[in-house]
């Protein structure tokens, strides 16, 4: 079955490609994640092929099969490094489901400033931010801003002999005070000419939701790589375009 348009929960519903339509699928648990590993990044200001980098980043998973850590931190170098000082960090944690990953907690902290955090209330289908907002409702199979990608990694490992240009898939992503609905479209296999090597890689993309100023988002996962994000590259306008390529080299 294919994922023309999958459903929060990662179920694939009938349908012509890039067309929800409705319907229940029925579908196999999805694979777990792989193992706990660090994956070390540069991001460039510009597309990477520009060589202007700006800082080094590092992605760490933990997999502690039936719950996970994942976690970034990123800090500045070179010229930037002078302005903007310290590291941001992303954390998610929660546990591994038939579904994939359920996201408990996640936060955001960034030096000098304080941590914001929000939970993951699945009982009452709320999520909840510490810093004093109301709750929102939570459909089911939210994810955060970072277990995000490695969910879609999980979706993607579960048939990748099926999935084609042009698929679709919807699913809710909770930010800091509100949950919205991304729409990411399988753009097709690529082979990525990243610094290092080249990278057999699927690339999605999530167009930028309509109505608002968000940046379109670039996801490519590579098949060597366990399906897991090798490059992110976030464009806000032509000339505001940030780009999270991996340094094999370390």
């Amino acid at each position: 079955m294919s994922v023309s348009d999958v459903s929060p929960e990662g179920s694939a519903k009938g349908g012509a490609p890039g067309e929800p339509s409705a319907g229940v699928g029925t579908e196999p648990p999805l694979p777990s994640l792989p193992a706990s590993r660090t994956q070390r990044f540069r991001v460039y200001w510009g597309d990477f092929s520009q060589q202007q980098s700006v800082a080094r980043l590092e992605y760490r998973l933990v997999n502690l099969g039936d719950r996970y850590e994942l976690r970034t931190d990123v800090r500045a170098e070179g010229l930037i490094s002078l302005v903007y000082s310290g590291t941001l960090s992303q954390v998610s944690v929660g546990s591994l489901g038939p579904n994939g990953l359920e996201p408990a907690r996640y936060a955001e902290i960034r030096s000098k400033s304080s941590e914001r955090v929000v939970d993951f209330d699945r009982k009452l289908g709320q999520l909840m931010s510490l810093d004093g907002s109301p709750p929102v409702p939570m459909p089911d199979g939210t994810q955060d801003r970072l277990s995000v990608f490695y969910q879609l990694g999980l979706m993607m490992r579960r048939e990748p002999l099926t999935v084609t240009a042009g698929q679709v898939i919807d699913m809710p992503v909770a930010s800091m005070r509100a949950v919205q609905h991304e729409r990411f479209v399988v753009v097709g296999e690529e082979m990525l000419m990243a610094p290092g090597g080249p990278i057999r890689a699927l690339h999605l993309q999530r167009p930028v939701p309509a109505g608002t100023r968000d940046p379109r988002i670039d996801l490519w996962l590579g098949y060597d790589f366990e399906m897991m994000p090798v490059r992110l590259r976030l464009e806000e306008s032509a000339d505001r375009v940030l780009d999270q390529v991996i340094d094999r080299a370390g």
